[in-house]
């Protein structure tokens, strides 16, 4: 997403990962899918790079058959990531240009790769890896949205393209998580874990996201809480909210802010964003305490 980022700045457009129903879609050959078991045709060896041929390694994009779109190596030579959180319920979602889970531990990967057999190959196939992985059998494709009038696309209206909902903020993250620009309740309210968790489910931030904003975004103290600018120099305010303890005592108001993840640790305990003027970290406490809650989507 990262290398997203900057290309989109760099040109002007907007260029981003293919969700997974958009890769299946055009490895499939688009509106009139060509009805075969790899991207191009039910030939691999036409088609694709994979542990049989590859000859142990990579190979230059374009040198095997492309499928009715004209796009090559949608089967084999590496895996591509895709945009979405993975989910073994992938039949089960919306058939109009699914966008998965809002949160997750995996992101999507597609196509199979020059060391996988030919089975990881299918378009049909699905596997997932940690969002951190790298590895000579993994790269991506971009695609480029349109424009949001005018002018000839070339793309398919049944597919559809999620902007930036109301009330989020592209802080221009690696993982692409938008953040809500208000805590949930208002700035007083706080909330136990299993009460954040039954309202807001998928949309709590995991550990990993939590992390991931304290670790690539500029913290700058207000003086009651932190102002929290991406590296695309867009930015949300986090309030110190202080906590309330399970025996209902609140401590730290406009010194402290506390926020909950969706991620436990322990039976009693979970792990939630612990800030002072000092600096931010990581801990984890018990899922009885208040704490606060602002929201993310993917």
């Amino acid at each position: 997403m990262e290398f997203c980022r900057l290309l989109s700045q760099k040109t002007g457009k907007t260029y981003t990962l293919p969700t997974e129903a958009q890769w299946e879609y055009a490895a499939r050959g688009g509106k009139n899918p060509d009805g075969t078991k790899y991207s191009g045709g039910n030939m691999i060896d036409a088609v694709a790079w994979y542990t049989d041929n590859s000859g142990g390694s990579t190979h230059p994009c374009g040198t095997k058959r492309a499928n009715s779109l004209g796009i090559y190596d949608m089967s084999g030579n590496v895996w591509e990531w895709c945009k979405d959180w993975y989910s073994s319920s992938y039949l089960s979602y919306d058939t109009n240009n699914p966008a998965g889970p809002s949160s997750g531990s995996y992101r999507v990967i597609r196509g199979g790769s020059w060391n996988f057999s030919a089975s990881f190959c299918r378009v049909a196939n699905r596997d997932y890896s940690s969002p951190g992985y790298r590895g000579s059998e993994l790269g991506f494709r971009v695609v480029l949205l349109p424009r949001k009038s005018g002018g000839n696309t070339g793309v398919s209206s049944s597919v559809n393209y999620r902007t930036n909902p109301q009330g989020y903020v592209d802080l221009g993250l690696p993982s692409g998580t938008l953040w809500k620009d208000a805590n949930e309740g208002g700035d007083n309210a706080l909330y136990t874990y299993d009460e954040a968790v039954s309202r807001w489910g998928s949309k709590l931030p995991t550990k990993e996201q939590l992390e991931e904003l304290s670790d690539k975004c500029t913290w700058t103290w207000t003086g009651n809480g932190y102002k929290v600018t991406g590296p695309n120099g867009n930015s949300i305010t986090l309030p110190a909210t202080g906590f309330r303890d399970c025996g209902g005592n609140v401590y730290y108001v406009g010194a402290g802010g506390y926020y909950w993840s969706s991620s436990p640790d322990h039976s009693d305990d979970a792990w939630y964003l612990d800030f002072d003027s000092s600096g931010v970290l990581m801990n984890y406490y018990n899922r009885c305490d208040g704490l606060s809650v602002r929201l993310v989507q993917n």
